[in-house]
């Protein structure tokens, strides 16, 4: 059984569970989450849609697993993606 689970995020095919340590343990499709547990250590929150998971670590750095066209494939915007998630943040609080 999962034990310390901070929440659980879904796609329309895999779970992710973020662990209140940071790190995370993911299940189902594997074209949404492959890589989810070894890349998302360091987890601060979650993020999903359809077929991928975005992570946010606490250093701010973003990661992103599933399907590329969902999403999944960060190299593309990687530079720009630390302070689009910091002015969604900031306009959450």
């Amino acid at each position: 059984p999962l034990t310390e689970v901070k929440a659980i995020y879904s796609t329309g095919g895999a779970f992710a569970a973020l662990k209140k340590d940071g790190s995370t343990v993911a299940w189902g499709n594997t074209g949404d989450a492959v890589g989810l547990a070894d890349d998302l250590t360091g987890i601060d929150r979650i993020y999903s849609n359809v077929c991928a998971f975005a992570g946010v670590k606490t250093d701010g750095s973003v990661v992103a697993v599933g399907e590329g066209m969902c999403g999944g494939d960060t190299s593309p915007v990687a530079e720009q993606l630390r302070p689009i998630f910091e002015k969604i943040d900031s306009s959450i609080k």
